[in-house]
């Protein structure tokens, strides 16, 4: 299998910024062997969860020396869970992710995987399509190819198959220095949006957005051009009773974890308090008065 190319950063070596952590990582890199593959999917349903992990049981058997795991298999009692979770990626050959559901941790943790230029093979239920009209609204993910399955006896056969698979990200641009920052901005101009617009508007701070009201879509190659061409990303998240929340709020999380794996400046913002996915929970800043909005913002980046 391949491993990372030689322009990205070096997994294996604690990064330099983490947003987590505020600064450079605090994690131990020690010890830590490379292994073949990394199993990342929702706990729900339970029938697709029981699929995948039936799935990772027989591979570990048939497949000799190659070592496989699952998220289940991570040591996080007593641990910050994203950072195991961090570790594992950094050392996988190969990500499995599934996305038969759409779950706004796993797509934080595709995006970090692709931020750190690891392939990622996408899985899902061909027989459950629950969510499939938020992924078509969603984008991003929908021009990689998918590996499909029913069963568990059917996965494994399509992965052992699966040779050499490529890192998604093959070129990396320059810093755009005349607008560093990158926005995510919601598809209703909500008082937090025109409060966060403002702000950065008279800051001096000069950035670049997406708008979803210009263009729905947000293509996995612009996202990935945008999120490392900054050097800080702003993603304003939707209250959940908001329209089209889920699908926005997906989109932040899916460019946040890409950030996030390229050692930017990351800033989520929530409307209302909510809780959050456990993966970026530490990271989010909510705020119940969009008057507040400025000062989560700029402050951050003035300090930087």
């Amino acid at each position: 299998m391949s491993t990372s190319p030689a322009f990205l950063p070096v997994v294996a070596v604690p990064p330099a910024h983490c947003e987590y952590a505020g600064g450079a990582c605090d994690q131990d890199f020690k010890n830590l062997a490379q292994f073949d593959g990394l199993f990342l999917y929702p706990s729900n349903p339970a029938m697709i969860a029981n699929t995948i992990e039936s799935a990772v049981q027989e591979l570990k058997v048939r497949a000799g020396s190659n070592d496989w795991r699952s998220w289940r298999d991570l040591a996080t009692t007593g641990q910050i869970i994203f950072c195991q979770v961090c570790k594992a990626i950094r050392f996988a050959k190969l990500v499995v992710a599934d996305v038969t559901t759409l779950n706004f941790n796993l797509l934080f943790e595709i995006g970090y995987a692709v931020g750190i230029g690891l392939p990622v093979l996408p899985i899902r239920d061909t027989s459950y399509s629950r969510d499939q009209r938020a992924f078509d609204e969603l984008g991003i993910l929908d021009t990689i190819g998918y590996l499909d399955y029913q069963n568990s006896s059917e996965l494994v056969q399509k992965l052992l198959a699966v040779a050499n698979p490529s890192p998604v990200i093959m070129q990396l641009p320059s810093i755009n220095r005349e607008q560093p920052l990158y926005v995510v901005k919601t598809h209703t101009q909500t008082e937090g949006l025109i409060h966060l617009m403002s702000a950065l508007k008279k800051s001096g701070l000069f950035f670049r957005a997406f708008d979803p009201r210009e263009v729905p879509r947000l293509s996995l190659h612009e996202a990935t051009k945008q999120v490392f061409s900054s050097l800080g990303v702003i993603v304003p998240l939707l209250s959940e009773g908001r329209t089209e929340a889920v699908v926005h709020n997906a989109r932040c999380a899916f460019v946040a974890g890409l950030a996030m794996a390229s050692g930017k400046h990351v800033v989520m913002i929530q409307e209302g308090d909510q809780k959050q996915p456990i993966d970026y929970r530490d990271v989010v800043r909510t705020y119940e008065l969009p008057a507040k909005v400025p000062e989560l913002i700029i402050n951050t980046f003035i300090s930087k």
